[in-house]
């Protein structure tokens, strides 16, 4: 007695049979993750943009700075001393960040440069929280000290797999160079492997 063979289903008439189905499971499944994506690059893009004036700000990369260490065009020294709690100034009882201290210094080396400034800010990753300083003159070979109000506390996960342990300190470097043309340099401070006095 010959069994009768069932005719396979072809992939086609699956997918017309289950459209339904499919298009609902792959909307529930792919729209978290294109959502969760958008939040992570979007949060990590704005935490990126570094500018150094709250008023109409011309921002830059941070992927366009360099680090202080492989800066070469003369010695610029960043040390970083101390950190302490900073208090709220109406309840001085209430922590609302950390105030952060820092020794820069500035000696030529090869190159002959002149009138030094530096525009600091302290900025927390993945966030659009930004601490600025004004411009600040460096005399060569002297110490000057910087104090920076950073009313973010750290560490902190700003998202779910993100956890941030210290901002980072970047600089807007002017200077004039052995023609007396202006010039500028980009550079960041990471303050993760420095080891400052810390108050409590």
């Amino acid at each position: 007695m010959s069994q009768v063979r069932k005719p396979k289903r072809k992939f086609g008439e699956f997918i017309m049979a289950y459209r339904k189905i499919i298009i609902l499971g792959l909307f529930f499944v792919l729209l978290p993750i294109v959502v969760v994506i958008g939040v992570y690059t979007g949060t990590k893009a704005n935490g990126e943009k570094i500018y150094f004036q709250e008023v109409t700000p011309d921002h830059h990369l941070s992927k366009k700075f360099i680090n202080v260490e492989d800066f070469t065009t003369f010695n610029f020294d960043v040390e970083y001393t101390q950190v302490e709690p900073l208090y709220d100034k109406e309840d001085t009882e209430k922590v609302i960040g950390k105030k952060y201290s820092f020794n820069l210094t500035y000696t030529k080396n090869v190159v002959d440069i002149k009138d030094v400034k530096v525009t600091p800010v302290l900025v927390a990753p993945w966030s659009t929280y930004k601490a600025f300083k004004n411009q600040m003159t460096l005399t060569e070979g002297s110490k000057q000290l910087l104090q920076v109000d950073f009313e973010k506390m750290t560490p902190y996960a700003p998202l779910w797999f993100v956890n941030v342990d210290n901002p980072i300190l970047y600089f807007q470097v002017n200077y004039k160079n052995t023609q007396d043309l202006p010039e500028v340099a980009y550079l960041f401070f990471d303050l993760t492997n420095s080891n400052p006095k810390v108050i409590e």
